[in-house]
């Protein structure tokens, strides 16, 4: 009985280990991705991009519009002029928001500080209605026909 013991303690010793190896480089992953992203936006660590399932149309009075459709019937739209429209260029010509903080406090007479708030703020809602992602680029099967 006591070779049982020992080697149901030695068992349950083993799969502890094995499951801490197994799980510490995910826990190490997040704690140093947390630490290292403190004090940066998500946007300053990946690349935002514009959705490829919208379109974007720039109006004659420097506005702009960003839209798709769902079905034929049935397109949304988004219209924004702006510091908005000019955040939306700049990522489609895949530009840096930081670099270009000081080009958009000029145009719109704001501080650097007053600047990277308002990108903030549009960043977030541009990803809440989905215009934007982060990351690799993505790929789009296109299938059936376009419906303009």
């Amino acid at each position: 009985m006591n070779t049982h013991f020992a080697r149901r303690a030695f068992l349950k010793k083993a799969t502890t280990l094995m499951g801490t190896l197994a799980i510490a480089p995910f826990i190490l992953n997040s704690i140093t991705g947390t630490i290292s992203n403190k004090g940066t936006s998500r946007y300053q660590t990946k690349t935002p991009r514009i959705n490829p399932a919208f379109r974007i149309q720039i109006l004659k009075d420097g506005s702009m519009e960003i839209f798709t459709y769902q079905k034929p019937d049935s397109k949304i739209s988004y219209y924004f002029d702006g510091i908005e429209a000019d955040i939306l260029l700049l990522i489609s010509e895949n530009k840096s928001l930081d670099a270009n903080y000081n080009l958009l406090g000029n145009q719109y007479s704001l501080s650097e500080t007053e600047c990277k708030g308002k990108v903030e703020l549009a960043m977030s809602e541009f990803e809440k209605k989905g215009l934007i992602y982060y990351g690799e680029l993505m790929l789009v099967k296109k299938t059936g026909s376009d419906h303009e």
